[in-house]
């Protein structure tokens, strides 16, 4: 006869884990525990070969699915490190054009600079001229229309 684990904590002991840990296993990742035929969580048995059999498949499945996990993350690099490449090369044309319309701006600079130094003397000159006098009759009221004589 079999050598039988009949209780949790033979279980756990056996696979050095706590209960609460097996207890997990058994809900989430269908470690092979048998019940008695009362429907009570509390009485459990589990034969030996059969835990080492599911510790093996659940080591190579794990083993799988970390091997697909690397095989995603490569591909996700790869992608990352193109995109990367991409995003330098655009950040260098944009920084050449930046430098550029700096350069551009600053010649507009000096040419308004020396645009506002030619306007200065003829605005200096309009200053220094007085204005002509009016004389009385400039300032007389202009005589009045009549519309009535238009034939």
């Amino acid at each position: 006869m079999p050598n039988v684990l009949t209780s949790w904590k033979e279980i756990a002991h056996y696979l050095g884990k706590g209960v609460r840990t097996i207890q997990r296993w058994e809900a989430e990742f269908g470690l092979p525990v048998r019940r008695p035929k009362s429907k009570s969580h509390h009485a459990v048995l589990a034969l030996p070969e059969e835990l080492d059999a599911w510790a093996r498949s659940q080591t190579t499945s794990r083993a799988a699915e970390r091997a697909s996990q690397l095989e995603s993350l490569r591909r996700e690099l790869s992608a990352l490190r193109a995109e990367n490449a991409t995003l330098r090369a655009e950040n260098a044309t944009l920084r050449a054009d930046n430098a550029a319309l700096r350069a551009d701006i600053a010649s507009i600079r000096r040419k308004a600079s020396a645009l506002r130094k030619e306007n200065a003397s003829p605005r200096r000159q309009l200053a220094r001229t007085p204005e002509p006098q009016n004389s009385a009759s400039d300032l007389a009221p202009a005589p009045p229309v009549s519309f009535d004589s238009v034939a």
